[in-house]
């Protein structure tokens, strides 16, 4: 005979599945790989820069909230503009290079001398 799954079975199964998931989807980025392109279709004299350091160029740590001054300057301009749009995300570039960085200079300037924008 088949035995059949009593309701103590089935709910240990459904919250072993659900911790399941909980533990795979952990440490799991939210990549925006649309702003990555959008910087080095932007910016190519700091393109390979940026592949390099791919969130770092905006983001400092492994936290996606710990941004660096550019990445600051440039989620300010974001949420003007909407946040996955390639033609909100150029408007939003290019109205970042004109702020300034905690040194007083321009992301324009820093991207134009060949360097990336964001600091420490």
């Amino acid at each position: 005979m088949r035995k059949v799954l009593t309701a103590k079975r089935l709910a240990f199964l459904g919250l072993t599945v659900a911790v399941a998931m909980i533990l795979a989807s952990q440490d799991q980025a939210e990549a925006r790989p649309k702003y990555l392109i959008g910087f080095a279709k932007a910016y190519p004299s700091v393109a390979a820069q940026a592949k390099k350091v791919k969130c770092g160029v905006c983001h400092v740590g492994k936290k996606k909230k710990n941004r660096n001054d550019y990445g600051k300057a440039l989620a300010k301009a974001l949420k003007k503009r909407g946040a996955i749009i390639p033609k909100a995300i150029d408007a939003a570039l290019t109205e970042t290079e004109a702020a300034k960085n905690a040194r007083g200079v321009t992301f324009g300037s820093l991207i134009k001398a060949g360097k990336l924008p964001g600091t420490k």
